[in-house]
């Protein structure tokens, strides 16, 4: 892997406009969901060809929709968050089998879950927010077809066939990856329960930490948490002083939320760390 600050920068410019769109628009929810789809599908822009990476991002924006969709549905219900979080951390466990690109299409769609599932949305139907997160999702993808900036990550996509032959071949507990899909699936699910349960603010951070560190071996699972700890910790350090410096109008405050997401972009195949402090900023 290597640093493509122009590819960070292409999809943090995809990021912005919808946000920036639903300050001005004065609906801010609908701006914060369809960034969030553009956000998650920024990541998914890896792969050998244009063709490959479209179809990897237009992949991400649907699932991430749906999940938009069942996370908001399920947002009142205990059972439903615990049972969701646990089938979509054993979808996500799974498609690691497939390689890096399915892998982070998993990921990012079980982030739109988690997040839809614990917070409040505003006046906005559970299909409305879907559309959002849809159009975020397709606007980013349309700017990487029309500014093909690559990133960093050099991936060859498989077929259909390899991805189908190694998710069977995982569903086995003793296949690696077969363990770890159970394990980030309970472990979701138990994220879920102590943030619903302990009065925490924006408490899917909990669960979302968990997908985001948990790894089939258990050497890189306890780098991770030492990388995030200490990414998230600088980025809120960071940009905590800002905003009390500055104290920027909500449109500043939104480029600021999309300039963080230039090193989160930068950084994600290359310095755990610093992709951290982007992401908690």
């Amino acid at each position: 892997p290597r640093l493509s600050f122009g590819f960070a920068v292409r999809n943090a410019i995809g990021v912005a406009i919808p946000l920036a769109a639903g300050v001005l628009a004065d609906d801010v929810p609908a701006g914060a969901v369809a960034g969030g789809g553009a956000l998650i599908v920024g990541f998914a822009d890896v792969g050998d060809t244009r063709r490959h990476r479209a179809a990897a991002m237009l992949a991400t924006a649907v699932l991430g929709a749906i999940s938009t969709l069942v996370g908001d549905l399920i947002s009142e219900s205990e059972v439903g968050a615990l049972f969701a979080a646990g089938l979509w951390g054993l979808g996500t466990g799974l498609l690691v089998a497939g390689g890096p690109i399915t892998g982070v299409i998993g990921l990012s769609a079980t982030v739109g879950l988690i997040v839809f599932a614990g917070s409040t949305t505003g006046p906005h139907a559970p299909l409305e927010l879907a559309g959002f997160a849809l159009a975020g999702g397709v606007f980013q993808s349309a700017i990487a077809a029309l500014v093909p900036t690559r990133s960093g990550y050099p991936t060859h996509p498989h077929p259909f066939s390899y991805l189908r032959e190694s998710i069977a071949t995982a569903i086995s507990w003793a296949d690696p990856i077969g363990r770890h899909a159970v394990r980030l699936g309970l472990a979701l699910s138990a994220a879920t329960a102590v943030y619903r349960v302990l009065p925490v603010d924006r408490g899917y951070w909990i669960p979302i930490t968990v997908l985001f560190v948990m790894r089939p071996e258990a050497g890189r699972t306890r780098t991770r948490i030492v990388q995030r700890f200490l990414g998230t910790v600088l980025g809120l350090l960071v940009l905590t002083l800002l905003v009390s410096l500055f104290e920027p109008g909500d449109l500043a405050l939104a480029l600021l939320c999309a300039a963080c997401t230039v090193p989160a972009y930068a950084y994600l195949w290359i310095d755990y760390t610093r992709f951290n402090a982007g992401l908690a900023a």
